[in-house]
This record gives C-alpha cells, structure tokens and sequence, in this order.
C-alpha cells in the first residue's frame, strides 16, 4: 500500500473551492443588480424624507398663522401667508417629480450598465 500524499499539486484545485468561485461569478451581476436598486431605493427614501420635511415645516408655518390673532383679524395677511406656504409646497412637490423622473432614467441607465 502507497502512503497518501500529504500535499495538493497546485494544478488541482479542491472540489468546494471551484464550486465556490463558479457560484460567486454566476451571482455577481445580480449583486450589482441588487446593489444598484438598492442606491436608487435609498436616493428615493431621502427625496420622499426631504418632502415630508417640506411639508412639515408648512404645517408649522401655517399652525403659526392660524394662530396668530393679529393676523386672523387682517384677512389680507392671512391669505399671503397661506399663499406663501402654497407656494413653498407647490415648489417641494415639482422638485419631487422632477426627482422622481431623474431617479428613473438613472436606474435604467445604470441596470443597462450593469447588464
């Protein structure tokens, strides 16, 4: 009987390794894939945070005008301050969509480059 060798040629490459490293390449591209959706999920998470932010503070100032007695007696006053907040929501919603669409025509931009 032979003795076995204690020692692997470095031609032979053992078994769970190969299976390892043919299973890491067939996975990446859906890694990038994934990873990729994942950037465009968080660039959308802070684009709705800094709506909400916007909407926030509108309720803020519109409770402050509301809340003001001078200002409920001049109605003058109270319709610019209402048409001011109008306008600060109006502006944080076009930067919304217009976010909305960038963050689309990005993703598909980068799944094609990834693809």
């Amino acid at each position: 009987m032979s003795p076995t060798p204690t020692h692997q040629s470095s031609t032979v490459t053992p078994l769970p390794q190969l299976w390892l490293e043919q299973w890491l390449d067939a996975n990446t591209p859906t890694a990038r894939l994934q990873l990729q959706w994942l950037k465009a999920m968080d660039q959308m998470i802070e684009s709705e945070a800094t709506f909400m932010l916007a909407c926030l503070n509108a309720n803020l100032r519109m409770s402050e005008c509301l809340l003001d007695p001078d200002r409920l007696t001049r109605h003058a006053e109270l319709s610019d301050c209402y048409q001011e907040i109008m306008t600060d929501v109006t502006e944080a919603s076009m930067a919304r969509l217009s976010k909305v669409t960038e963050l689309s025509r990005e993703f598909r931009e980068q799944l094609w480059e990834e693809l």
